[in-house]
């Protein structure tokens, strides 16, 4: 693919963007927003299959771009006329095996949506949620075209827009009743998740600047998020240690010099060290590291002694948290704020298995067609284990962007044409 005609596509996306945010800001009428809505949704339909990866992670951290509206559903309705053009496209090479055992947790899932709830509006989540996996699927034949390096661009420039366009809640996030920042994400943990990705997505690049990174930090700070400081700080230092014999002087003064320079804003800037103040506040707050999230976990295993069966199937996706609820040890009236309790509750042990056989069938496949052996990205395997961490502060299973997520980290292992800290193994950069 020729990147003058992939960035036009960005720079169309970029515009589109802009105009919204002029009418917003001039006009302010929700005609002209479901008029530029149903445009949105008219270019992504006409648009070339080979733009739709890098459109999809542009609006990545934008889904709720038309929620002043009352449309909350922009993001999952792109997601799935991408996977329907790309079924369409990719119906007779898609991987039968990948998809068939998708295809089996989906049902399950179903099954057991019927068993302990309501199939209502339960079902339009379902099926945005397979959208999402179907287009990774039907993406994965296609995946060694994919441009690491434009796809980077593409997310990082949808996470700008994200910031400018609701920038009057950064003021609003620092007054004392409000003070966690979401983007237009909704939630300032799936704000922190993106920022975690963009993070170490900027550092495994080869063609990066440093204040990429550190700008992506800062902003991600906003979000307040204590997970996100402790995976940060986790990331960096082993970024650090990976990178310690390597490490200039020169960089190490500057890096200095950037820190002392952070300190002295801080300090300075009212704002922000109101903001650093409200961390501190969390940090230092009667609740635990995981604010309240252990007690509800708690609550989750000990429910297991009293429904054994229960765990060994699962209790779905949508519906595990009333399935799992016991007066005798608390009751629940969350999800479980931990992804890897998301998967083992919603699907008990046999759909955990046969999910985690789903992820090492997608992870097989995913290696095969992008002709990589040999070891992975140490930067990449920096970028994992943050990933894997960040998940274990909130329920991002159900999320329709999980599963892009994870495709985006597999490839960050393994994708070593523009990244950084590879392993020694053989790439055989074979383009159809």
């Amino acid at each position: 693919m020729e990147k003058s005609s992939i960035n036009r596509v960005l720079i169309k996306y970029l515009l589109f963007v802009f105009i919204y945010i002029l009418s917003n800001v001039f006009i302010s009428s929700s005609v002209i927003n479901y008029f530029l809505l149903g445009l949105l949704l008219l270019t992504v339909l006409f648009e070339k299959n080979k733009n739709m990866i890098y459109i999809i992670f542009f609006f990545h951290p934008l889904s709720g771009l038309f929620d002043l509206v009352g449309f909350k559903y922009t993001y999952n309705v792109l997601i799935f006329i991408t996977a329907l053009k790309f079924i369409i496209h990719k119906r007779f090479s898609i991987d039968k095996k990948v998809s068939i055992c998708f295809f089996v947790i989906f049902l399950y899932d179903i099954v057991l949506e019927l068993m302990y709830g309501k199939v209502d509006a339960s079902l339009l989540s379902l099926i945005s949620l397979g959208s999402s996996y179907m287009l990774v699927i039907a993406y994965l034949d296609d995946a060694d075209t994919l441009d690491t390096e434009l796809l980077y661009k593409f997310f990082l420039y949808g996470f700008l827009c994200s910031v400018l366009i609701s920038s009057k809640d950064i003021i609003l996030s620092l007054s004392s009743m409000k003070y966690r920042y979401a983007g237009l994400l909704r939630d300032p943990n799936a704000y922190a998740v993106d920022a975690i990705l963009l993070i170490f997505y900027s550092i495994c690049m080869k063609k990066r600047t440093n204040w990429q990174t550190w700008l992506i930090f800062l902003l991600g700070m906003l979000s307040v998020s204590k997970m996100y400081v402790v995976v940060a700080f986790i990331g960096f230092l082993a970024y650090f240690i990976t990178n310690i014999s390597r490490i200039k002087i020169s960089s190490l003064i500057r890096s200095i010099g950037f820190l002392i320079v952070a300190i002295i804003v801080i300090i300075k800037v009212p704002a922000i060290n109101y903001s650093v103040t409200k961390y501190y506040e969390r940090f230092t707050s009667n609740t635990s590291l995981l604010s309240s999230r252990d007690t509800i976990q708690k609550i989750y295993i000990n429910s297991i002694k009293q429904k054994p069966l229960n765990f060994f199937v699962g209790g779905g996706l949508l519906n595990y948290n009333k399935v799992f609820n016991n007066l005798e040890y608390g009751s629940i009236s969350h999800f479980a704020h931990n992804t890897y309790f998301d998967l083992l509750f919603s699907w008990g042990i046999v759909g955990t298995a046969l999910y985690l056989y789903f992820i090492y069938l997608f992870y097989r496949k995913l290696r095969i067609t992008t002709h990589v052996s040999g070891k992975s990205s140490s930067y990449g395997v920096i970028a994992m284990v943050c990933f894997l961490l960040v998940i274990a502060s909130l329920s991002y299973l159900p999320a329709d962007t999980f599963i892009l997520d994870v495709f985006l980290i597999m490839m960050l292992l393994y994708d070593k044409r523009k990244f950084a800290g590879n392993g020694s193994g053989v790439v055989n950069n074979v383009r159809r």
